[in-house]
């Protein structure tokens, strides 16, 4: 019995740190805002099914299993990335690396929800 409270307990914790994980401070989403304003590459790291059925304007998709082979492309672009997915799990590791193949700026936005917080212009 003790060990049921525990597993609960262990998933809770899990769940309170996903929760915790996926929220951006105003500064950092200020960041992020104006890294897009500047131009940077947005990309969606999510499946190409998740992509289709719906995603952040302007953005690229380049799943995460993928990311490795983008990598050498955004560093000679010299733009900051900024980088999303359904719940921030694959942006991290897609964030970390983009980092250690050498791309400089490398911001992540985590969840796809949080985008929706953002202003997008219109495409030129």
């Amino acid at each position: 019995m003790e060990l049921s409270y525990l597993w609960i307990a262990g998933m809770l914790g899990f769940v309170i740190w996903k929760l915790l994980g996926m929220r951006r401070s105003p500064g950092q989403l200020a960041t992020i805002q104006s890294a897009l304003d500047a131009g940077a590459v947005l990309l969606d790291v999510r499946s190409e099914s998740e992509f289709q059925g719906g995603h952040l304007p302007g953005a690229r998709n380049v799943p995460v299993a993928r990311i490795a082979g983008a990598a050498a492309e955004l560093k000679a672009s010299g733009h900051v990335v900024v980088v999303y997915c359904a719940s921030g799990t694959r942006a991290g590791m897609a964030t970390r690396v983009l980092r250690s193949a050498g791309v400089a700026s490398v911001l992540n936005l985590g969840t796809f929800g949080l985008g929706r917080s953002l202003r997008f212009s219109p495409p030129a």
